[in-house]
């Protein structure tokens, strides 16, 4: 597989998931499908029109005009043009800064607790909210799974508010970037070498490019 080179420098606050309105009938980061190369965790690969559901950040595409999701346990990375994304823990994470052995990322995530609040067709509030709701409305690509029907009606679904989590994955586990929570996930040995780690450099916790400086440093510690 080509290795992923990726160094993007730029605020991680300003990064932004989606252009176009995220909504229950269009529950995609991406305005429309687009052309991307899925590869597997056996070494396959296979070109599809790709996008990524909210929902649970799981990866949809195309065999002709019906959605299908591809399995988490079988998915290793996707390729699609600038934007490339990794499976982590059965997340589809885009990578902001490294590569596939190490890299800052980005995981985005429809808010559905606050489609509830605001009332219509979910109707529940945030506390109440299950997927057995969920299966009750016509959500894009769950329930809809015929592509031009989704395309032809996407204006018309209820907004969906995003949620972006930012993470250091490091070897085969994922980190928030934050500082107490990455602190809480290691030993007291090496806590003491995280606090020196990152005063000595300086880590600013909104910067993809002082972010992966955290990579190596914690594949030295697993």
């Amino acid at each position: 597989m080509k290795r992923i080179k990726i160094l993007l420098v730029y605020s991680l606050i300003s990064f932004v998931a989606s252009a176009q309105s995220v909504n229950t009938m269009w529950p995609y980061l991406f305005s429309e499908f687009r052309d991307g190369t899925i590869y597997t965790k056996d070494g396959f690969k296979f070109d599809r029109k790709v996008n990524v559901h909210v929902l649970k950040s799981t990866l949809h595409y195309l065999d002709g005009n019906t959605i299908k999701e591809t399995s988490s346990s079988d998915l290793l990375m996707v390729d699609s043009g600038e934007d490339k994304f990794m499976c982590v823990d059965g997340e589809v994470m885009k990578i902001i800064a490294g590569d596939e052995d190490g890299f800052v990322a980005t995981l985005v995530l429809g808010d559905f607790s606050k489609v509830a609040e605001s009332g219509g067709a979910y109707g529940a509030s945030s506390n109440t909210l299950s997927t057995m709701e969920l299966t009750s409305v016509d959500l894009g690509g769950i329930n809809i799974i015929d592509h031009m029907r989704l395309k032809n009606s996407k204006e018309s679904g209820k907004k969906i508010p995003l949620m972006t989590s930012y993470y250091v994955v490091a070897g085969k586990r994922a980190y928030p970037a934050n500082k107490n929570k990455i602190r809480k996930l290691l030993d007291k040995e090496s806590q003491k070498k995280f606090k020196d780690f990152i005063k000595e450099k300086k880590i600013k916790w909104n910067r993809a490019e002082s972010l992966i400086l955290l990579v190596d440093f914690l594949k030295d510690i697993e």
